[in-house]
């Protein structure tokens, strides 16, 4: 785990976690990630990006490294031999986890809460 005082730099290959904490951020939020498939994750995660006081960038990079695909590699098979899964804490320290729908804009939530229960 990097201290929240030293500058993280986050590589990914797609942007769609990017897009979730930033463009969609509101809307996940409000409706509490209830339609997400990584509710409990990504919540942990935002919080735990809210308590950095260093600077955290998140950029797509398709380009890695030889040595970093195969340290990639290398853990995505070690991960599939394991027999029990690991233990990831995904506890959100209690000032920063906010439970519950938010209905700031009655009207626009509860429409998204009806496309959330449909889907």
């Amino acid at each position: 785990m990097v201290p929240g005082y030293v500058p993280l730099d986050i590589k990914l290959e797609t942007n769609k976690i990017i897009k979730d904490l930033s463009v969609n951020l509101q809307r996940n939020k409000s409706l509490n990630w209830m339609n997400h498939p990584h509710a409990q994750m990504m919540k942990a995660l935002t919080a735990h990006l809210r308590l950095r006081s260093a600077k955290t960038t998140m950029q797509i990079s398709k380009a890695m490294s030889p040595s970093f695909v195969k340290a990639t590699k290398d853990l995505a098979k070690e991960g599939m031999n394991k027999t029990e899964p690991d233990i990831i804490d995904t506890s959100i320290m209690r000032p920063m986890h906010l439970s519950g729908i938010s209905l700031q804009n009655e009207k626009w939530q509860i429409n998204q809460l009806k496309a959330a229960l449909r889907e």
